[in-house]
């Protein structure tokens, strides 16, 4: 049996971190990195401005300030603001709802939502239950079927990016 007294061992793992410690990075070598970092970035910015499925109506894909926090598969439901920094942005996706549904039509807020290029989400997973209640609500009223609505809801209702549909309701989409 070996015996070890406490500061030996504390020694022992001093001196290890000592000799594993790294030497400052060479300051060429981190103005080098830097370099490559912001390059990268740039050209992320640049794909994004420069995207093929820019809509020629408006500005579909966006380099903005990044947010405090993007809430998943429920995306932003206002633009954030556009910026020309390189760091601390994303490249923003304009998704809007489109639905000749008169019972979707009725919830403005609904139409658009902001994504990140590179997310997944659900087409129309921003409907809320209080949402689907109300529609409900406005089909009972009208002596409408609500099962049968229910059950056809998701070809009525489709996410489009800028002129182009990319799924109907339900269906998962990632953006790219």
């Amino acid at each position: 049996m070996v015996y070890c007294s406490m500061k030996k061992i504390l020694s022992s793992v001093v001196v290890l971190l000592l000799v594993a410690a790294p030497a400052a990075a060479d300051p060429d070598l981190q103005a080098l990195e830097q370099a490559r970092l912001d390059r990268a970035q740039n050209d992320k910015k640049n794909a994004c401005e420069n995207h093929p499925g820019q809509s020629p109506f408006g500005n579909t894909y966006t380099w903005a300030v990044m947010p405090d926090q993007m809430p998943p598969y429920h995306g932003l439901e206002t633009a954030q603001p556009q910026t020309a920094e390189l760091w601390n942005a994303f490249c923003q996706v304009r998704v809007t709802l489109h639905s000749d549904d008169e019972f979707i039509r009725q919830f403005p807020e609904l139409a658009v939502r902001y994504f990140e290029l590179g997310e997944h989400f659900i087409c129309g997973g921003w409907m809320t239950h209080e949402h689907m209640e109300k529609i409900e609500g406005l089909i009972k009223e009208r002596g409408g079927n609500v099962e049968e609505w229910f059950h056809t809801i998701g070809p009525r209702i489709q996410c489009m990016i800028g002129t182009r549909t990319v799924g109907t309701y339900g269906d998962m989409i990632y953006l790219q």
